[in-house]
């Protein structure tokens, strides 16, 4: 005969708040390092419509990048100060603009900055100069070519270059 009083009631698992209180300070620490450390999101730029150029216009034979709507009106300057920049080119998506600078000294070098002008970055370093930086169509992949009439592509998100003509010695040219 079976009778349920005779056996001790059944305990029900939990977790022991010693465990729990761990736990949590783990996942808000991964929080925490997450928003600190994670992807940061790019600043959207609206670019639509808009002409970005070099002129020396206001800076006595020193060019710098302006931009002005393309269907004409007033143009704002995009950079300033004692060196040169140049040959600006779009992305795909118009965010970014690539350009020549001698920031730093030297010679010229790839920079990279926000669609309106902000945040500029030196995306090249070294000996050797660089000329007419262009986007790849669709894509994040910067072109441009080095001295020596050398082609290279720059992917801005992966942060690595390789060159496509000549190609390396001993390698065919990348498709």
């Amino acid at each position: 005969v079976y009778e349920s009083t005779l056996l001790p009631p059944r305990k029900r698992r939990r977790f022991s708040p010693w465990l729990t209180v761990p736990g949590l300070l783990i996942l808000l620490l991964a929080l925490l390092y997450f928003l600190i450390f994670g992807p940061k999101p790019r600043r959207t730029v609206n670019t639509v419509g808009t002409v970005v150029y070099a002129t020396d216009a206001g800076s006595s034979g020193v060019t710098h990048l302006w931009s002005a709507p393309a269907e004409g009106g007033a143009g704002h300057p995009l950079t300033s100060g004692a060196s040169a920049d140049s040959a600006p080119a779009f992305s795909a998506d118009g965010s970014q603009i690539a350009f020549l600078s001698g920031r730093g000294g030297g010679q010229n070098q790839v920079w990279l900055m926000d669609g309106d002008g902000k945040n500029p970055i030196a995306v090249t370093r070294g000996g050797g100069a660089k000329s007419q930086p262009a986007f790849a169509p669709g894509s994040n992949a910067l072109l441009g070519f080095l001295s020596g009439a050398s082609l290279a592509v720059l992917n801005i998100g992966k942060g690595d270059a390789f060159l496509i003509l000549p190609a390396p010695a001993g390698q065919t040219a990348r498709p």
